[in-house]
């Protein structure tokens, strides 16, 4: 139980990451797209523009053009420039943080399933965030103690 819970904890993580990443990419996107689409020609342009080289920019191409449409979308984009590899530890830490604040905005230590229910609002179906909230150790009154999570 207490694994599911680190899984879609993480996995809430990574989401929250890849928002910030799809925020901070769509001006870039939007300035080097001539189309709701983008060309290769225009993604090797842009992934200059973030430091990579034309040979990186060529093989993300390749693997993001998910439907060899010849042109990536804005999420095919996105993708393709997310680096895992740029957060640091600390950084990553500190990001862990925030979704332990996230779920605990009155710091009291302990959550309640309508903080569940608010966090994994369009993250995870109705369903699935009662059956991580009650797979964990819930307390008569209906909390969790967040030194389990």
């Amino acid at each position: 139980a207490k694994h599911m819970a680190h899984r879609v904890l993480t996995n809430a993580h990574s989401r929250k990451l890849q928002r910030e990443h799809l925020s901070a990419s769509w001006p870039l996107f939007e300035s080097f797209a001539s189309s709701p689409d983008m060309t290769e020609a225009e993604f090797l342009r842009a992934a200059e523009k973030l430091g990579h080289s034309a040979d990186w920019a060529k093989e993300a191409f390749r693997r993001a053009d998910a439907d060899e449409s010849g042109n990536l979308n804005f999420k095919e984009f996105a993708g393709a420039t997310f680096k895992w590899s740029s957060i640091d530890g600390g950084e990553l830490f500190a990001s862990i943080q925030t979704v332990i604040e996230d779920l605990d905005p009155d710091g009291k230590g302990w959550v309640h399933m309508d903080d569940f229910d608010a966090f994994f609002q369009g993250l995870l179906e109705p369903t699935e965030v009662d059956e991580v909230f009650w797979s964990l150790e819930v307390t008569d009154d209906g909390q969790v103690d967040m030194q389990q999570l």
